[in-house]
């Protein structure tokens, strides 16, 4: 119930029954969505204590109590996550004025580490695979490499996928490794010769483009997506169609969607036609990049 236009009063009418932990941060939601401060931290504070530690809940805690002009109470809980690598700690650290500071790149890989993930029989198969085309069958593999190994194994796997430009393996890998470190394999910038050129004729920021293109492909190249979507950017055929049109694109046809070039020819000019539609707000136009023309 917590989209509900009247969650907050259905809520309320259940009293003091007993939820589950879903059903109680949904409450905390639908009264960040109603932004009802007063009810924001009523349901915070009413989290159990190991609930309430979560680092968004300290955050909108702490928002709570600025819209209610507590600034020092406000401040002291900015204060216990600001700075740490999650979203919310660089909300917090906002909150003061502070830009968001990556942690130091990961300590120089051991050696040892990793010739034991060359080594690794489902790794090798894995390559094999990806060489052979066959990547359904090569994540498999690399999936089951990957399992229950320590953290150092698996960001010695994820330099061993960069070293052969399998970058969603990269991320995925160094993400299970530890999903507050290893920024440098987490978040990459390839193809900057392909990208760049077409971010600086759309007039976009290049971090926002890489974020879209990190989220809709993770840089497969050859991805497509259960609805149709393809390539780089996960550009639609109609959406690609609609964007040719609006451009000039005299000879498009769906199947130039698989060509780097124009694939990202038509996603960052698709950005640029959202962004202007909507006065140039960046989280509605990432918003609506998925929304379709």
């Amino acid at each position: 119930i917590g989209r509900r236009p009247d969650a907050l009063a259905l809520y309320a009418a259940a009293g003091s029954i007993e939820t589950t932990p879903m059903q109680r941060a949904w409450r905390v939601r639908a009264a960040l969505r109603a932004q009802d401060w007063r009810a924001v931290r009523s349901a915070i504070e009413a989290l159990p204590a190991a609930e309430r530690e979560a680092p968004e809940w300290i955050y909108w805690l702490g928002r709570a109590h600025a819209a209610a002009g507590n600034r020092d109470q406000a401040e002291s809980l900015y204060l216990r996550i600001a700075g740490e690598a999650h979203f919310y700690g660089m909300l917090a650290a906002e909150e003061f004025g502070q830009p968001f500071m990556p942690p130091p790149a990961t300590a120089a890989l051991a050696r040892a580490k990793l010739e034991e993930a060359e080594r690794d029989p489902s790794l090798r198969r894995a390559l094999a695979l990806y060489q052979l085309d066959m990547r359904t069958e090569a994540l498999r593999e690399w999936v089951w490499g990957v399992r229950n190994r320590d953290e150092a194994f698996r960001v010695a796997a994820a330099h061993l996928a960069l070293r052969h430009e399998l970058y969603d393996r990269t991320i995925n890998t160094a993400e299970l490794a530890n999903p507050n470190s290893n920024f440098e394999l987490r978040f990459l910038t390839p193809y900057r010769d392909l990208i760049e050129p077409q971010v600086r004729a759309q007039g976009l920021d290049l971090g926002w483009v890489y974020g879209i293109m990190r989220q809709e492909s993770r840089f497969v190249i050859p991805a497509r997506s259960s609805a149709g979507a393809q390539g780089l950017m996960q550009v639609m055929p109609d959406t690609g169609k609609w964007v040719a049109n609006r451009i000039g694109m005299a000879n498009y046809h769906p199947r130039l969607l698989t060509d780097p070039n124009t694939n990202v020819l038509l996603g960052t000019s698709y950005m640029r036609l959202i962004m202007e539609g909507l006065d140039d707000h960046p989280v509605l136009a990432s918003a609506g990049y998925n929304a379709g023309p």
